[in-house]
């Protein structure tokens, strides 16, 4: 038992010489980082520019890889479009005659939605109106009811406390 001991207090030994031997030469690059002049590592200066540049692509237009997103997505739209808009009753608007023409001409709107930021408030009212607009809600596709409208959406972002909304969205079952 003292033989087990005397060799265990040994390696803790060495495994605390070790550490303490890091622990100093990390605390001596960081004292002479730290005391280096501050601004001159921020302040503009010459440098070589890489050889390959990267390439930015030209944000103008969609890729075509989100065009033809868009398209497949549209087909879904459409028919959550169609059913909230025959629901809603828009005095002197035909919904059939208008989505049958706006999908002919790809001229279907792309509806956007955007939750704000702010932290738990904007995270639990953001989640009211989601749930509103939600076809999967109870009481959504009421008559005059918005149900669908998250449906006929194309996009979903959110920022802060609607980006917690957004990223808990994607752990529920498909919105489509």
């Amino acid at each position: 038992m003292t033989r087990l001991l005397s060799s265990s207090s040994s390696m803790d030994a060495d495994l605390i010489f070790e550490a303490t031997k890091l622990r100093n030469s990390m605390l001596a690059e960081v004292v002479q980082l730290a005391s280096e002049p501050g601004p001159q590592k921020y302040a503009p200066r010459a440098v070589t520019c890489p050889r390959l540049r990267p390439r930015i692509r030209i944000g103008s237009t969609l890729s075509s890889q989100e065009k033809a997103w868009v398209q497949r997505r549209q087909r879904e739209t459409a028919r959550h479009l169609r059913d909230l808009f025959s629901r809603i009753s828009i005095p002197d608007f035909n919904s059939n005659n208008y989505i049958k023409q706006s999908e002919s001409s790809r001229a279907l709107p792309v509806i956007g939605i955007a939750c704000s930021g702010g932290g738990y408030r904007a995270m639990l009212n953001g989640a009211g109106v989601l749930a509103s607009w939600d076809s999967r809600s109870e009481g959504s596709r009421q008559r005059s009811g918005l149900g669908g409208l998250l449906q006929s959406a194309t996009y979903i972002s959110g920022l802060s406390g609607g980006g917690w909304l957004v990223g808990s969205e994607f752990k529920r079952p498909a919105v489509a």
